[in-house]
């Protein structure tokens, strides 16, 4: 059976990262290509409890250490639980953010000294490529905003 393919859709709040990763789902599925749609941080039950704490505003002490960490754990689940056995399966995996955001968040984002890694390889150790999709900062904005005013989490933290 064929090793599958892990992409990533990598940008600000707001971009249609999410909207892309689920046309791009249902675009797939119609042409007979097997898909499964994951999120960083989430995707397992595991990861959505991680989320659940790193986007509760009573987290908002957390050190940049152990926010980083969080993220880590939640992509090591992530890994083990979806990506792998997906990839195995021949399957393609579809992944909203992934280590790009990690270190634009918890790295650049927090304590430089944390970031800086310069993974540019999948699950599997392949070189990899993220193409963020062109999105104009202003009407990123008013989404973010429009969402923090729905009562959502606001993500200025931790979506990385």
């Amino acid at each position: 059976m064929p090793r599958g393919l892990f992409i990533t859709l990598e940008g600000l709040d707001g971009s249609g990262k999410t909207t892309q990763i689920n046309r791009l789902a249902a675009w797939l599925k119609k042409r007979g290509h097997a898909s499964v749609v994951t999120r960083q941080p989430g995707g397992t039950a595991t990861g959505d409890r991680i989320r659940e704490l790193v986007l509760d505003s009573r987290s908002a002490g957390l050190a940049p250490m152990t926010e980083m960490a969080l993220m880590f754990a939640d992509r090591a689940q992530t890994i083990a639980e979806v990506i792998l056995p997906a990839l195995n399966a021949g399957k393609l995996v579809l992944c909203d953010r992934f280590t790009d955001s990690t270190e634009a968040y918890q790295g650049g984002g927090r304590e430089p000294e944390l970031g800086g890694s310069g993974s540019r390889r999948d699950a599997h150790g392949r070189p990899r490529t993220a193409a963020p999709p062109p999105a104009p900062r202003r009407p990123c904005r008013a989404r973010a905003g429009a969402r923090a005013a729905a009562g959502r989490p606001a993500s200025r933290r931790a979506l990385g």
